[in-house]
């Protein structure tokens, strides 16, 4: 018996989307978008204020005084060598715990300009402060980590706390 030949089935456009599931697509699209900028927004915000949060805290000047020694940068912050003293600044305050407190005088707002002023220093320095707030040493220009490491310590062990005797 001889096999019969199929004819090959045509190929049936599907049919067009009703004006109704066009409408329901578009809909569903529209909320799918306005979920994501929710959550985007959202992401957006609590990272900000968390910026902002950290920005206020390593900003704080008023912290000079209050017994724990601190090291501030006098920083600005479109030069890139503030930001490399600041990159290892960090780096050699994180390894010292919480036995100094670092802070930036930013030189674009009014405080740290203050600052500046007031002790004759120009950008890239550091000023270190005892715990009571007196002006120990000025360490002005860009320093690697593990100097910066050892110059922090060693004032630590000097001027200590105005709240624990220095050991």
């Amino acid at each position: 018996m001889a096999s019969k030949k199929r004819k090959p089935r045509r190929r049936v456009a599907p049919a067009k989307p009703t004006r109704r599931q066009r409408m329901q697509r578009e809909w569903r699209n529209l909320r799918q978008a306005a979920l994501a900028l929710v959550l985007t927004m959202s992401v957006v915000g609590v990272g900000l204020a968390a910026f902002k949060h950290s920005y206020d805290i390593s900003h704080d000047l008023s912290v000079i005084g209050q017994g724990i020694p601190t090291v501030v940068q006098i920083h600005d912050p479109g030069c890139r060598l503030c930001n490399q003293l600041r990159a290892n600044t960090s780096d050699a305050v994180d390894r010292l715990g919480d036995r100094i407190l670092y802070r930036i005088a930013d030189i674009t707002t009014p405080e740290g300009k203050r600052l500046q002023r007031k002790h004759r220093v120009n950008h890239v320095t550091l000023l270190l402060f005892d715990g009571d707030g007196e002006l120990r040493r000025v360490l002005e220009g860009v320093r690697d980590e593990d100097e910066l490491h050892g110059s922090l310590l060693r004032h630590v062990d000097r001027w200590g706390s105005a709240l624990e005797p220095a050991s």
